[in-house]
C-alpha cells in the first residue's frame, strides 16, 4: 500500500480522484484476481443445507466499485435479491454499475430492483435498522482493522444488521504469506507503517462470538499459503 494512504484513516484511504475506476479495472483487471473474491463467498453459500431460507435481500459493504454485485444477485436464481452497497468513499459508489450481470435483458419494475441501491456510509456506524438483510458481506474490510477493538465495532454492525447470514474476509494469520509479513523485517525494508494485519483464526471466531455469531465454515484462496480467506457464520437468536 502506498506509505502516504496507509497514513489516512482506513475510511479515508480510497476517496482520491481515480480510485473507483481503478478498483473497477486495473487492479482487479486479469480473470483470475476478478473471480477470486466472488468464487469464494459463493462456495460458501452453495455448501448451505437445500432447506435453507432463501436470500431476499442482501448488503455489500464495503461494495467498492460493485465488484461482487454480479455474483450476488446470481444468489437467488430467478429471483434475485435486493442488492444495497454501503462504502465510505464517494470515488468507489461512483463506480458501482447501475445493474447487474444478470436481468441486463429484463425491463421494468425487477431492472429497478435490480439495479439496487448505494449508500455512503461507515461499516462501523451502519444506517440500518436491526435484522434488515438476510445476508451482509463484508469483503476485504477487516484485514485492514489491526486493532481488535476496530474490528469488533465492524462485526458487531455486521450482525446487528443482519437477518441470519453474515460472509466476510479476513487475512489468515496460519498461512505462509501471513508468515513472510511477519518476519520480513530484517530481510525487507517496510515502505511506511504496517496498517493491515493476519488474524489467527481463534481470535476472530472468538470477537465473532462477542459480536452475537456463531461461525459456519471457512473457504481459503489457497489454504496455508494465501492469506485471503472467508469466513461464514450465522448470527443467534436470543432463547
Amino acid at each position: 500500500m502506498d506509505p502516504a494512504r496507509s497514513e489516512l484513516p482506513v475510511a479515508d484511504r480510497w476517496r482520491r480522484a481515480g480510485d473507483g475506476a481503478h478498483y473497477a479495472g486495473e487492479r482487479f483487471s486479469s480473470r483470475r484476481a476478478r473471480e477470486r473474491d466472488p468464487r469464494l463467498v459463493t462456495r460458501l453459500l452453495d455448501a448451505l443445507p437445500p432447506g435453507a431460507a432463501p436470500i431476499r435481500s442482501v448488503l455489500d459493504v464495503p461494495c467498492g466499485g460493485g465488484r461482487l454485485k454480479p455474483a450476488l444477485l446470481r444468489l437467488g436464481g430467478a429471483s434475485p435479491p435486493r442488492w444495497t452497497g454501503v462504502d465510505a468513499s464517494e470515488e468507489m459508489l461512483a463506480a458501482v454499475p447501475r445493474q447487474g450481470a444478470v436481468g441486463e435483458d429484463l425491463q421494468g419494475d425487477l431492472q429497478r430492483d435490480l439495479q439496487g441501491e448505494t449508500v455512503r456510509a461507515d461499516a462501523a456506524a451502519l444506517p440500518f435498522p436491526d435484522d434488515s438483510f438476510d445476508l451482509v458481506v463484508c469483503c476485504r474490510l477487516l484485514h485492514h482493522l489491526p486493532e481488535a477493538a476496530a474490528r469488533r465495532a465492524v462485526l458487531a454492525e455486521l450482525v446487528r444488521v443482519s437477518r441470519d447470514l453474515i460472509v466476510a474476509s479476513y487475512w489468515d494469520a496460519a498461512s505462509f504469506q501471513a508468515w513472510r509479513r511477519r518476519t520480513r523485517g530484517p530481510l525487507r525494508r517496510r515502505r511506511g507503517p504496517e496498517t493491515r494485519r493476519a488474524v489467527p483464526w481463534a481470535e476472530l471466531r472468538e470477537e465473532l462470538g462477542g459480536a452475537g455469531a456463531s461461525p459456519v465454515r471457512r473457504a481459503h484462496s489457497l489454504r496455508f499459503v494465501s492469506q485471503q480467506a472467508f469466513f461464514l457464520a450465522r448470527k443467534r437468536r436470543a432463547t
